[in-house]
């Protein structure tokens, strides 16, 4: 176990961080952990069970291989189920240097943590990537390159002229490796069995799509979807990873379908309010209270606000199905906006 990691703060404000929080609360935990967690080392290359990163971050295992998913669509870290390991590419950068020299002592370290990981997919990425800007010699492959500890013997592969097996990314993507859950893989007794491996209710669980289905077919009177942008599929992830961390996935469609339908009869989300603001679908999705806000007729009142009250009066205490208890009252001065 390493005795500290570097975070640089734009993990929350850069390029990469902006993409992770639009991922959601749980992608930017898991990303956090995934380069602090005691497993982690500075190559970025480790061994992780599954189990272990659900237990100390405390999501569900449906949760976490949604988010080990998009964590790799935006090449942030890539995930072997096979092996349960852990790649995070700019880790290295990070924890280590961008460039070392050839007399540099740590590329001695460097190559000591990498061989036992040089037969794998993730280990010949790794080396690829930093060989030259790590001035990394050649490694010999070692014939127990590990993920669990007590691995079985190797699947059919490709070989080394030393006889010992290296994986191929066509190999890995048959197998799972990239796709965390769920996966099928090819028995070993015989081409016609199929082992299948996936966590419970993976498959109910929809794509962010469903939530832009829902608003075209009940929306007559509000601005039209034309573009589904990257923001707008992550913000939709977001509000389904919560539904379904939340178990309240099947009644959140129900209710996002009928706040919007409710929404087209509601003369302030219409328009009819001072400033001629109408709801969108961008304000639908941008939280997990505005669709509940409509059901509950917050703003079926007219005179400018969401309740029927005074303009920047405090609003009444909110439930949902996403909170267990009474929120905090707050005061808005743009009540149109979320």
């Amino acid at each position: 176990m390493r005795d500290y990691a570097k975070v640089a703060p734009t993990f929350w404000t850069g390029e990469t961080g902006k993409k992770i929080r639009f991922l959601g609360r749980d992608a930017q935990v898991v990303a956090l952990y995934l380069i602090t967690c005691p497993n982690s080392n500075w190559l970025g290359l480790y061994y992780l069970p599954l189990p272990v990163l659900c237990h100390e971050v405390g999501i569900s295992s449906e949760t976490a291989a949604g988010v080990l998913k998009e964590l790799s669509g935006i090449d942030f870290a890539y995930y072997d189920l096979m092996r349960e390991q852990v790649w995070v590419p700019c880790m290295a950068k990070y924890q280590i240097a961008e460039r070392l020299k050839k007399e540099d002592k740590r590329i001695i370290g460097i190559v000591k943590d990498l061989r036992p990981y040089f037969a794998t997919l993730f280990g010949q990425d790794f080396y690829r990537r930093y060989r030259e800007p790590f001035s990394l010699p050649d490694i010999p492959v070692e014939s127990n390159a590990p993920g669990c500890p007590l691995e079985g013997p190797p699947m059919p592969g490709t070989e080394t002229e030393a006889g010992t097996r290296t994986e191929t990314r066509t190999e890995i993507e048959e197998i799972g490796a990239l796709r965390p859950l769920p996966f099928e893989v090819e028995s070993e007794g015989s081409k016609a069995e199929k082992a299948t491996v996936e966590v419970p209710n993976a498959k109910a669980k929809p794509g962010p799509e469903i939530l832009f289905e829902i608003f075209d077919q009940e929306n007559k009177q509000l601005p039209q979807v034309k573009v589904r942008s990257r923001e707008r599929m992550a913000k939709c992830r977001s509000r389904i990873n919560q539904a379904v961390s939340s178990g309240c996935l099947e009644q959140y469609l129900t209710d996002f379908r009928a706040a919007v339908s409710k929404g087209q009869s509601t003369p302030f989300l219409c328009g009819d309010n001072q400033r001629g603001w109408r709801a969108d679908f961008d304000w639908f999705v941008a939280n997990h209270t505005n669709p509940y806000r409509v059901l509950e007729g917050k703003y079926d009142g007219k005179g400018g606000n969401s309740n029927g009250a005074s303009e920047g009066s405090a609003r009444p205490a909110e439930r949902n199905p996403f909170s267990s208890g009474p929120r905090y009252e707050r005061t808005r001065l743009h009540p149109e906006i979320a």
